[in-house]
């Protein structure tokens, strides 16, 4: 095998730091952006001052607005169900009523 010159060694040794170098500028840039971001965020301002309850509406408002859409989503995408998990699903839902 040929063995490699000091010459090798330091353009390895180069080519590897500029690589830490690169990855490192990106990381900080990423770093930064995330910063702005939650800098962002902090100031954004809202008309009341949210308690608990009014929390836990939004939330549900939102789960709610979700599933509907995706039931509007699904509807058109229905899948044939098999004539087993049919009765499962009837069994399931008559249990769940008992």
């Amino acid at each position: 095998m040929p063995s490699s010159t000091n010459e090798n060694i330091d353009n390895i040794i180069w080519i590897n730091q500029e690589t830490i170098d690169m990855k490192t500028a990106r990381i900080n840039q990423i770093i930064d952006e995330l910063d702005n971001f939650f800098q962002d965020l902090e100031e954004i301002l809202t008309k009341d001052l949210l308690n608990d309850d009014k929390i836990i509406k939004l939330v549900q408002e939102e789960i709610n607005n979700n599933e509907n859409n995706n039931y509007k989503e699904d509807f058109n995408e229905l899948l044939p169900v098999s004539f087993v998990n049919a009765i499962k699903s009837l069994q399931n839902w008559i249990i769940f009523f008992e």
